[in-house]
């Protein structure tokens, strides 16, 4: 069974989850959040953007339920391995060290693989099988970002992968990662970290390239500017929508969205909000950021932004 995914990549805090949910409220189409942090949910009970928590979601229960007789991964003395051992196997792999052994490894040759990585491949199928099952052939919608997940994901057999890399200003990103908002009933511990507006430049000049080195390795790659998104959803998702196969989300209005119930692992806390969303533009970065921030900002991700000028992002 050929499982369709449409993997949303690119920097934290540059609308990916937005997006995610943007393309699945596409008929046709099923949005499933970073599932890179699956087993950090199961292992911490985290709710589901449906509302249950994680074990007792009709989709993650019983992809839960497979993986576990499959693979033994669990949260029972029986498990041969914990949620939270499988976690930190994965994260050993989400990193940018493993990225350039991740490019040379090939789906015809597993044998290759290393033994994480062949572990993690294998469980993966088994979820995105099950996952494709339930939803009955819906197009998935994934927002891990990372370039080590689009590569790892890209050597599960029968998993068609079409990548969808957002950017967005460095400056918004900065003052976006520079505080933590607070979500009604979301706990603490859902809430991304922060970090310093010069860190946060320096991380976007290195992971921006890196998804478009990655993604435009796929056939159907697509780059797209949030602030275009932000500034006209409508129209802008007719065109991602036609570019992908699907139909376009239902807009009650030119800025206002409705979204359709998501099963949504991680990702912006946003995703436990209202299903009827009001997009726009967000510039708070130009009152919010110090004349230093910004002026540092430009200076270090100078390089990327010309080059993406250049790729008419």
């Amino acid at each position: 069974m050929m499982v369709r995914l449409v993997f949303v990549t690119g920097w934290m805090r540059s609308g990916t989850t937005l997006l995610g949910e943007l393309l699945g409220a596409c008929p046709g189409a099923l949005t499933v959040g970073e599932l890179t942090h699956i087993w950090r949910a199961y292992h911490r009970e985290d709710p589901c953007s449906c509302g249950e928590l994680v074990s007792a979601c009709p989709l993650w229960g019983v992809v839960a339920e497979v993986v576990g007789s499959r693979h033994g991964i669990g949260a029972g003395p029986d498990a041969a391995i914990s949620y939270d051992e499988f976690h930190q196997l994965v994260f050993g792999i989400m990193t940018i060290w493993r990225v350039p052994g991740l490019r040379r490894l090939r789906p015809d040759r597993p044998d290759q693989f290393p033994p994480d990585v062949a572990r993690l491949v294998e469980v993966m199928r088994t979820v995105f099988e099950v996952v494709g099952k339930i939803s009955g052939d819906a197009r998935i919608v994934e927002t891990s970002k990372s370039p080590a997940a689009l590569l790892t994901f890209g050597l599960v057999p029968e998993l068609q992968i079409t990548p969808v890399h957002i950017v967005r200003d460095p400056r918004a990103v900065a003052l976006s990662e520079s505080r933590s908002r607070r979500w009604s009933g979301v706990s603490d511990r859902l809430i991304p970290r922060g970090r310093s507006a010069v860190r946060s430049s320096i991380y976007w000049s290195v992971f921006v390239p890196l998804c478009h080195l990655i993604g435009r390795g796929h056939p159907g790659y697509r780059l797209l500017r949030y602030e275009r998104l932000a500034a006209r959803p409508q129209p802008t998702m007719t065109t991602l929508a036609a570019a992908l196969g699907l139909t376009p989300p239902t807009f009650l209005a030119p800025t206002i969205v409705q979204f359709t119930e998501s099963h949504l692992i991680a990702g912006n806390p946003s995703r436990f909000g209202s299903r009827i969303r009001e997009i726009k533009v967000d510039e708070r970065w130009r009152t919010g950021l110090t004349r230093f921030e910004r002026s540092a900002i430009i200076l270090i991700t100078a390089p990327v932004r010309l080059v993406l000028r250049l790729l008419r992002a």
